[in-house]
């Protein structure tokens, strides 16, 4: 993963936050882990929520679990779901 470290705050704990902010929005409710500024202290993925088979869920896991390598890798994956999503309208 791209290491930018400014005392302890990193792509991979932005990454985490970022994920928390994609299942608030999936789920609807105010969801927030508390603030984790240091990789150290982000909790172990299996003390998330589940996220089963929500939009964007497998996206929200592999940000909680440290599962891209780099924010452009993100970037990619979001791209690619947004040019090939289905909107419903009605």
């Amino acid at each position: 993963m791209d290491r930018v470290n400014d005392r302890g705050m990193s792509a991979r704990v932005e990454m985490f936050h970022l994920g928390s902010v994609f299942y608030a929005i999936a789920t609807w409710t105010n969801y927030e882990w508390g603030y984790c500024s240091k990789e150290e202290k982000l909790p172990a993925v299996e003390e998330m929520p589940e996220v089963g088979d929500r939009v964007w869920g497998d996206v929200v896991r592999k940000c909680w679990g440290g599962g891209y390598g780099s924010l452009w890798e993100l970037y990619d994956d979001a791209l690619e779901r947004l040019s090939t999503a289905q909107v419903n309208r009605s």
